[in-house]
């Protein structure tokens, strides 16, 4: 029993050693340079939010985006087309929390006196943005329909899509419409 504990003991040191000689003689970033490197949080987004049959202008749209304890919020007030849009939000700031790695999308508008929400998803990475961006493109969101759940897929990794709760159309072919039980 010792033998193996001492040799479980020898491998991980040395396996460290060569980490540590490998990462001080590569170009690649230590760790610390990647929690102080910009991070996507969220594509560009752009969308139309109507009531039925009619455009909805001047309307406050918030974005929510949570990691950790850390929140960033902006808003878009849609045209009088009701279109609106969201510029591509980094962040340089370091991303901390229980679960750094899950980021949770909120977007939402208050319409006489209820919460709607266009956009409600939590994704595990900054590829997930990029499964996710098509849809972001181009939300079309209307307030007389109800939410619903969709998984949206990709190709590169089959088996894990990300979800989405919407009450915009979410068309693209990659996108499914599950029922909400």
């Amino acid at each position: 029993m010792r033998l193996i504990v001492s040799s479980l003991l020898c491998a991980g040191i040395l396996a460290c050693a060569v980490l540590l000689f490998t990462q001080a003689n590569s170009n690649r970033p230590q760790l610390s340079q990647l929690l102080l490197q910009a991070h996507t949080l969220s594509p560009q987004i752009q969308g139309r939010l109507a009531i039925g049959d009619t455009d909805l202008a001047n309307i406050k749209i918030t974005r929510t985006l949570s990691i950790g304890q850390q929140h960033f919020v902006s808003q878009a007030i849609t045209d009088e087309h009701g279109q609106f849009s969201f510029a591509a939000h980094t962040s340089d700031e370091p991303l901390l929390g229980r679960s750094p790695d899950r980021l949770w999308q909120d977007i939402s508008v208050q319409y006489q006196g209820q919460q709607y929400v266009l956009w409600y998803t939590a994704i595990d990475h900054e590829m997930d943005n990029l499964i996710v961006q098509e849809a972001l493109s181009k939300l079309d969101c209307n307030l007389l329909w109800g939410e619903d759940e969709f998984s949206i897929q990709d190709r590169r990794r089959i088996g894990l899509p990300v979800n989405v709760y919407s009450i915009c159309d979410l068309a693209p072919e990659q996108i499914q419409k599950k029922p909400l039980i």
